[in-house]
């Protein structure tokens, strides 16, 4: 997903730039995750997302970093 989004900042910096002359590689990659996502949207695809981990009864998004430190527990 953050790959995704990447591509698509990409290709609108490049158009911002120079808009009549966005590189070949940035138009396909912008083009092939639109049309990822429209596929994500439709449920013809489904996104590899980690699914919900609850820790100390607080729902928390699964993000790949460790887990942060409470200094307060001390």
């Amino acid at each position: 997903m953050v790959m995704s989004m990447c591509e698509i900042t990409l290709y609108h910096l490049h158009k911002r730039i120079a808009p009549n002359n966005i590189p070949d590689i940035r138009v396909k990659a912008y083009d092939d995750v639109i049309t990822w996502l429209k596929d994500c949207a439709s449920g013809n695809v489904t996104p590899n997302i980690p699914l919900l981990q609850t820790i100390d009864h607080i729902t928390r998004i699964r993000s790949g970093a460790r887990r942060s430190r409470n200094y307060n527990d001390y």
